[in-house]
């Protein structure tokens, strides 16, 4: 089992030409992400830096939207990754990821 990593990021706002920022990642098994957007804009997320922020510098409609003071769990496949993006400047948030363990199987 992989060891729950803990991170803080200051995601660019959405423009023209912006990068957006991965806060996590799945490695050869699935991971879940706690998410807190702790700054005071809104948070694009997607499962793509295309989906996050097009080329015209505007998230897509293809994007999770957490607002400021929201927190919210994701489950991520292995290798796909979790992209961030601010809806404007001041972009603060608090990400938690680990090993997404199964809670039962067969009804257990």
């Amino acid at each position: 089992m992989q060891l729950t990593s803990f991170q803080t990021f200051n995601p660019p706002a959405a423009a023209q030409g912006a990068i957006p920022q991965p806060i996590a990642r799945g490695t050869s098994v699935p991971v879940r992400a706690l998410v807190r957007n702790a700054g005071a804009t809104l948070i694009f997320l997607g499962g793509t830096a295309e989906d996050v922020v097009g080329a015209d510098g505007v998230p897509s409609s293809a994007t999770y939207r957490l607002p400021a003071g929201a927190t919210d769990v994701f489950v991520l496949a292995p290798e796909q990754t979790l992209f961030a993006i601010g809806a404007g400047a001041g972009a603060t948030i608090g990400v938690s990821v680990s090993e997404a363990i199964p809670l039962g199987q067969g009804g257990a």
